[in-house]
């Protein structure tokens, strides 16, 4: 909490308004504190004309009427590149530079340094003029090289002066200070709106990783260092693996499907769980090496002092391994799972960026691997990496102009003769680069939140092919479509199914949509979702069935008609004992729970042979029909006997 007395009330926010520092003068509120949102002090009309401003991100004057307090006040509304917001109170606009925030400038106690693009030194804090020693003042209007020779280097300025470059940036560099002794210090560039100053801000540095950083280099939520102290660490410790001749190396850590949590549960639970996720991190790091949080659920791990390139496995590993433990909140266990990319110094990048996109890439690799979750950078990663990007680049224009085709996989009776149902896969027949599978957009549909429009389309062509089926061959089997969790979270999804239905004609006992394990994440509101679709008529399948973490207390629960065994369990059963033993007891569970049963992947004369040892349940595979194309499964119906 902060009680400080100023005689111009000032507020520093985080880019979602919650307050990170306060000046409040004597006629101002007595007390805020740290972390809340600054709407909770404001009257409702003033917390909405805060957001609004927020939301444009323009300087603007605001007039704020807080809860307690009776009077209006006027806050000049300034928003950074960096997204931290200041507010600061004011009798008329004021200038946009540093001076504006005289309070912050001149009373924060790290050496603050005011410059023009050009280098030139426009004012300082009395934090900067104690650092250099007096008499510092007197070098207003020289260039920076009057306190950093170093800066000399063509890069620096090129940096300054290029318009295009308007984040911030960092640099380790000697200072000279006044009496001839040199400090070694870094410094955090951080460009004024407008873009005509820059603000450095200097720290030294001793053994720890964290000294001498401000809140401005803080993750509000975590506590954990921010992507702006990686930047300046990982220069540093490029520069000192170059003269020891030694390596380090970067790990980026991304919370696998993390987004399910904040979508199912909402971002209250999301950020305890980051919180403790983060600490459960920070806890299995050496101290000589740096973990941040970027943002979301991305993390990045600074090696220092590498050896051997199996340290930088292992520790990715003991990353991994601390997982493993579901973290406990409020009554739920949240099992997570990560995905780790790992690029080395000089093998990988021989500078900041060039190490921090290879181990994007690496993680983007390991991301979409299901087997190996941890991926060291190779040269093939940047290609697939690019290929994400055009992929996402190409996908809505092709949701526009109808790209994608539906092919069909029957199901057939266990005596694999007569069809008894059909699933639909999707296809994206790209003008230019042909036929692409499943595997080649469906992530980045996923990750883009283009799914649910994708799987709107799907669901609509399917129940229409299947009414003119019905119509032509007289069949009543059922039509199987998979149903992605983000379609299924949108609150209109039973609404979309239900207009589809009408819109079609397709009896809605002719429906199955499948979903997947992760449904039960939120188990009422899956079961209420559930049992309105089966209020239509729909039927449910539970897909993947076994990879998942749901319990058999949720499948009892949870009103499944069909349970759909992962052809993963099928391919174990040649050479493993205990893969004819899942598979046997997953086709018991469904005779225990009452529902239907499809075996997947079922394409060897052994499988099926061993299959009908264990039941009766329906078979999905290469062994008794390829995916059809639309004429291709009219053919099989018109050749095949259909079970109704």
């Amino acid at each position: 909490m902060y009680d400080l007395n100023h005689d111009q009330g000032m507020f520093l926010l985080t880019p979602d308004s919650k307050i990170l520092d306060a000046f409040i003068r004597p006629s101002s509120m007595p007390q805020v504190v740290e972390g809340e949102q600054i709407g909770s002090y404001l009257t409702p009309a003033a917390a909405a004309a805060l957001q609004e401003a927020v939301q444009k991100g323009e300087q603007t004057m605001l007039d704020l009427q807080f809860r307690e307090m009776s009077g209006t006040y006027t806050y000049q509304f300034m928003k950074f590149s960096s997204g931290r917001i200041i507010l600061r109170e004011t009798e008329q606009a004021g200038s946009t530079s540093v001076k504006s925030m005289a309070h912050y400038f001149q009373q924060s106690p790290q050496p603050l340094l005011l410059t023009s693009r050009a280098g030139v030194i426009k004012d300082m804090n009395e934090a900067f003029e104690a650092f250099v020693g007096e008499p510092a003042r007197k070098y207003i209007g020289e260039h920076l090289n009057a306190f950093f020779p170093e800066f000399t280097s063509d890069w620096v300025y090129d940096r300054l002066e290029d318009p295009e470059h308007e984040d911030a940036f960092h640099r380790a560099a000697n200072v000279n200070q006044i009496g001839g002794e040199i400090e070694r210090v870094h410094c955090t560039f951080v460009p004024e709106e407008g873009g005509a100053y820059y603000v450095i801000e200097m720290v030294t540095d001793n053994t720890s990783p964290l000294a001498g950083f401000s809140r401005w280099h803080e993750d509000a939520l975590t506590g954990l260092p921010n992507r702006l102290v990686m930047s300046q660490k990982l220069q540093d410790a490029l520069l000192q693996a170059e003269q020891d001749r030694t390596q380090c190396a970067v790990l980026f850590i991304d919370i696998d499907r993390f987004r399910l949590i904040n979508e199912t549960l909402g971002h209250v639970v999301g950020d305890q769980v980051l919180q403790l996720l983060a600490a459960r991190l920070q806890s299995n790091v050496r101290k000589t090496d740096l973990l941040v949080r970027l943002g979301g659920d991305e993390f990045m791990l600074l090696i220092s002092h590498v050896k051997e390139a199996d340290e930088v496995e292992y520790v990715a590993e003991r990353l991994l391994a601390s997982l493993h433990p579901p973290l406990e909140i409020d009554g739920f266990e949240f099992h997570l799972r990560a995905s780790i990319g790992a690029a080395t110094y000089p093998a990988h990048g021989t500078t900041p960026d060039m190490l921090i996109k290879a181990a994007d890439a690496a993680m983007f690799k390991a991301k979409n691997d299901p087997v190996e979750n941890i991926r060291v950078y190779k040269s093939q990663m940047s290609q697939d990496f690019a290929e994400w990007f055009y992929v996402e680049n190409d996908l809505q224009k092709a949701l526009m102009q109808n790209e994608f085709e539906l092919l069909y996989q029957p199901q057939f009776h266990i005596d694999g003769e007569k069809v008894c149902g059909v699933e639909v896969l999707v296809r994206w027949n790209h003008p230019q680069r042909g036929m692409l599978a499943p595997g080649q957009f469906l992530p980045v549909a996923e990750d883009t939140g283009l799914i649910v429009d994708l799987g709107h389309q799907v669901l609509k062509q399917a129940c229409r092919q299947m009414k003119a089926w019905q119509q032509t061959y007289d069949t009543k089997i059922p039509i199987s479509v998979n149903v992605s969790m983000k379609q299924f979270m949108q609150k209109d999804f039973v609404t979309k199914v239900e207009n589809i239905i009408l819109e079609t004609g397709l009896a809605p006992t002719c429906l199955e949509l499948e979903v997947t394990e992760t449904v039960t994440m939120d188990i009422e509101r899956t079961y209420k979702v559930l049992q309105q679709l089966k209020k239509l008529g729909v039927k449910i399948s539970l897909d993947d069935f076994g990879t998942g973490y749901s319990s058999l207390q949720h499948l009892n629960e949870l009103p499944f008609d069909v349970f759909k065994v992962d052809q993963s369990f099928v391919k174990k059963m040649v050479h493993h004992e205990r893969g004819r033993a899942m598979v046997h007891t997953m086709l018991k569970l469904g005779e225990i729970f009452n529902v239907k049963v499809v075996v997947e992947g079922v394409e060897t004369e052994f499988e099926w042979e061993t299959i009908k040892t264990y039941g009766n349940p329906l078979l999905q595979g290469y062994k008794f029909s390829h995916p059809l194309t639309e004429d291709q499964f009219s053919n099989l119906l018109r050749q095949t006997p259909a079970e109704d």
